[in-house]
């Protein structure tokens, strides 16, 4: 509470997240009022109290809300497709954790954490807006220039993606659903890789907005969904491109078929220069918006220096995506066959497994009420 007074007090905004490959902190503030609330950031980043009641109320509401969520054929959808594409790597597990997981967390093992990765020689601080580059510069030292580095070595990191399991199609039967959710994906290049750039405009392509192959084959031509999209994550140590839908009980069986056929697609369907450059000028358009607020260009920055990328990537990234052609589109496009997807259908399976199992018959149904998100097998 006091600290939400100070941040309150000054316009000032503190927050934090945390995702697969990284953890942050951040502020946003006048510029009058940034060394008043520096010291609150910095307070909070090198001496976090986690009294153990804060503890306990964020971990009910955290577990509250995964309860909401496991009950909602999208979010539970995307939780299982995760774990298919993943296995039991770290990145298997879900990042916003389980009831399960998250229950058993103790105020001893979120310090323990925080002394292991929360040290100055492991953190990047980045400071966009309205200070120029000397004054950022004593800004910095003022605010964390005390913040003293441990005598151990940083502590390192394996392999996060693991190896590729096999595609499988999964059912999870949640009874009394209104309506399925469908989910696909295969796994993807790292975000520094060459191979992201031709792949987001493959993506962008497939399922980028009301433009895209998969709302015009789902909605406009079929009326079977209100959306139907596509969106390629960016991790340090391998993505995964996924498309994602709701639709009828009824039409879920329908709507696999639909989103597998546009993994397929651009295998073979020709794509003119003009339908390129529009991808093209749709991802830039979006980034350059992005980038161009303060907030976005630090959040930019971030990433960079999350996925091994230059700082230079902010001003690199148009031409990297504006030089794909309908020849680099097709050539990426061949990484992302149907017969590498990993599907999940989450609904009344009732009403749709028997047109599934005609098109795949080694479908695996798991009632939800069996379901074990913290195991790399779902508990089968």
């Amino acid at each position: 509470p006091e600290t939400a007074r100070t941040r309150e007090a000054l316009g000032a905004t503190i927050g934090g997240g945390a995702g697969q490959d990284a953890s942050a902190a951040f502020m946003s503030a006048p510029v009058a009022a940034a060394d008043q609330v520096g010291a609150v950031l910095a307070d909070v980043i090198q001496r976090p109290d986690y009294a153990p009641e804060e503890v306990a109320r964020n971990r009910t509401g955290a577990v509250n809300a995964l309860r909401v969520n496991l009950r909602q054929p999208g979010p539970l959808a995307n939780l299982v497709l995760n774990r298919l594409a993943f296995g039991a790597s770290p990145y298997g597990a879900p990042t916003s954790g389980t009831p399960t997981s998250i229950g058993a967390v103790t105020r001893e093992e979120i310090v323990a954490f925080h002394d292991r990765w929360w040290r100055p020689d492991n953190a990047a601080l980045i400071i966009t807006g309205g200070m120029e580059p000397e004054e950022a510069f004593a800004f910095a030292e003022r605010t964390l220039g005390g913040w003293t580095r441990p005598s151990g070595a940083v502590p390192a990191t394996g392999p996060r993606a693991g190896a590729v399991p096999g595609p499988r199609v999964v059912v999870i039967d949640l009874p009394g659903a209104g309506q399925a959710a469908v989910a696909a994906a295969v796994r993807g290049p790292r975000r520094a890789d060459d191979s992201f750039y031709p792949l987001s405009v493959v993506n962008s392509i497939m399922g980028g907005g009301q433009n895209g192959h998969l709302f015009q084959e789902v909605r406009a031509k079929r009326g079977l969904s209100y959306g139907a999209y596509s969106s390629l994550g960016a991790r340090l140590d391998g993505g995964m491109l996924s498309a994602t839908t709701q639709t009828k009980n009824e039409s879920a069986a329908e709507v696999v078929g639909l989103v597998l056929a546009e993994f397929d697609r651009l295998k073979t369907e020709a794509v003119t220069e003009q339908a390129v450059t529009d991808r093209e000028a749709f991802l830039t358009g979006g980034f350059s918006r992005n980038v161009g607020a303060t907030g976005g260009l630090g959040g930019g920055l971030a990433v960079a220096g999350t996925y091994g990328l230059p700082l230079t990537e902010i001003g690199t990234y148009a031409g990297k995506i504006n030089a794909t052609t309908p020849e680099t589109v097709r050539a990426a496009a061949q990484g992302i066959g149907s017969d590498q997807a990993y599907v999940v259908v989450v609904g009344q399976a009732s009403m749709f497994i028997d047109a599934l199992r005609a098109a795949h018959p080694d479908v695996v149904v798991i009632p939800a009420a069996e379901l074990d998100l913290d195991s790399a097998t779902l508990g089968l």
